[in-house]
Order: structure tokens, then C-alpha cells, then sequence
């Protein structure tokens, strides 16, 4: 019985051990998806448009913390003509799912630098925060985008099909 215990004990000591190690140095869980989006942007007529999504989140966070992700929105297409920099401007949904069913908004998403005509149109800086309120998996897909441009017009777009995931983050206890 003594032996069953000490056993029992040096198991889940090792198991904490090494969840431990991985959240102390824990990399970043991230896939970039190519969506197919229905965009309306009056006053042209709406269309369907593809843009490739990518949203990074950490590998593991302890319970009581936050998950911070980043998210990235790029244009398939490239550009007919010059962007300024900051010409562009927006916001994405993420939806999470797993332990919990909620949708964030990543918001800061612009073009930081001038974009010339011929090249495709990256958007980084989104940033949304998920409270790690319970212990499990979660998942992050990507939803509708709003871009609010130099012109003075508003992109407005919907996935038209389920998204996959893009990013998983693992809840766990604080040791």
C-alpha cells in the first residue's frame, strides 16, 4: 500500500514536471487560413473576396490568466494602387470556442507601412484578450472583419462557409 503511494506520488510529480517545463517556454499556436468572405463596401457592389487569416495564440496559460492573441488579415488579391501607410484600418471577430463558447474582437489591424500597387495587402497588429476562466482547450476561428479606409468607405465582410481553427491555447492550474 506504501509502495502504490510513493509510486502514485513520483507519477504525478513527473507529469507536473513536465507541464511545467513546456508553459515556462510554451511557443505559439498559429495556422493561416485562406477564407473566402461575402464584402460589401457601398457604395460598389458587394462580391466575394479571399483574404488569408492567421491568428496566434500562446500553447499553454494558466487558469486565472489571460490569452493574448494576435491576428493578422491579408488580402489575396494585390492591390491596384499605392496605399498609404495607416490607409487602412479595422477590426476582426475571433470566435473561441471549447471550454468556452464566446467571440472577441481583435482590434489595430492596419497596414503599418505604404503598400505599392501589385502587392498583396497585410494587415497585422490585431490584438483581442480571452480570460483563461476555465481549465481545458480552446479554440480560436476567425469571423466577420470591418476595414475602414483613406477613402472614407467601410469594408464590411463575412465568411461565407464555416471557419477552421487557427489557433488552440491549453488551460491549465497554476502549479
Amino acid at each position: 500500500m506504501k509502495m502504490t503511494r510513493i509510486t502514485a506520488w513520483a507519477a504525478s510529480a513527473t507529469v507536473a514536471a513536465a507541464i511545467a517545463v513546456p508553459v515556462a517556454a510554451a511557443p505559439a499556436s498559429a495556422a493561416e487560413n485562406a477564407i473566402t468572405f461575402a464584402c460589401a463596401e457601398p457604395p460598389f457592389p458587394s462580391a466575394e473576396s479571399d483574404f488569408f487569416v492567421k491568428i496566434k495564440a500562446p500553447l499553454i496559460v494558466f487558469k486565472g490568466r489571460d490569452i493574448d492573441l494576435d491576428v493578422t488579415l491579408t488580402s489575396a488579391e494585390p492591390t491596384k494602387f499605392d496605399l498609404p501607410a495607416n490607409g487602412i484600418n479595422g477590426s476582426i471577430d475571433v470566435k473561441v470556442g471549447g471550454s468556452v463558447q464566446t467571440t472577441v474582437t481583435a482590434t489595430g489591424l492596419t497596414n503599418p507601412a505604404i503598400v505599392p500597387a501589385g502587392q498583396q495587402v497585410a494587415l497585422p497588429g490585431g490584438a483581442a484578450r480571452v480570460p483563461a476562466s476555465k481549465v481545458g482547450i480552446y479554440t480560436f476561428r476567425p469571423d466577420k472583419f470591418e476595414l475602414h479606409t483613406f477613402f472614407g468607405t467601410t469594408l464590411a465582410c463575412t465568411p461565407t462557409a464555416p471557419t477552421a481553427i487557427s489557433a488552440i491555447t491549453v488551460t491549465v492550474l497554476a502549479p
